[in-house]
């Protein structure tokens, strides 16, 4: 069930179960007061503006100006953007001006978040068989160089083995039946008690 403070969000609204199960993690955080707001597919970044050409097509009476476009503007939506609380400030998020290690290796496991507590979120499987997953790695890149704001990644399930899981992720989505899964589930309470 999606917390009231979160926009309603069923499959057919999202583009992956990824999705649905990061959205069930994000609704166990504002349950808990670590999120104030979520909002799926916000406004997208403009990549690039694109290149139209004008040409002169004659006509039998007269010429007449068109355009064609060469190359097609570029934008980037992320998947999610998230208003964390300060009481997420360590636990879940961090700012990029904090003396601690924030990436790989990182512990505990942060999101990068503006001075605001604002954050963005791609969420890819752990399985990409489309390569959508370097695709995404390249748009971040580009909005960080376009616009200076960071998007984190988030490959499900392995974000849930690093932090904690979602109950709803437990049961499968249409048999209601325990998921199998290849690591022990930590619920949200006892990932808090091991920072």
């Amino acid at each position: 069930m999606i917390n009231s403070k979160l926009p309603y969000l069923n499959k057919e609204e999202l583009d992956s179960n990824e999705e649905l199960y990061y959205s069930w993690y994000l609704s166990e955080l504002c349950d808990h007061g670590y999120i104030n707001s979520v909002i799926s597919q916000p406004a997208s970044f403009q990549l690039s503006s694109g290149l139209n050409h004008t040409f002169i097509k004659s006509m039998k009476t007269k010429d007449k100006i068109l355009e064609e476009t060469i190359v097609k503007p570029s934008v980037y939506t992320t998947d999610f953007y998230i208003k964390w609380t300060d009481k997420a400030l360590g636990v879940f998020v961090n700012t990029l001006d904090t003396d601690n290690k924030i990436m790989k290796g990182a512990s505990p496991r942060l999101d990068i978040c503006d001075d605001d507590l604002n954050s963005y979120t791609e969420v890819k499987p752990k399985f990409d068989q489309n390569n959508m997953t370097r695709l995404a790695r390249t748009n971040i890149k580009w909005v960080w160089s376009n616009h200076g704001v960071y998007i984190n990644l988030s490959v499900i399930p392995n974000l849930f083995k690093k932090t904690f899981t979602p109950q709803r992720y437990l049961t499968t989505n249409l048999s209601g039946k325990p998921r199998k899964l290849d690591y022990n589930p930590r619920s949200l309470q006892e990932y808090l008690k091991t920072l």
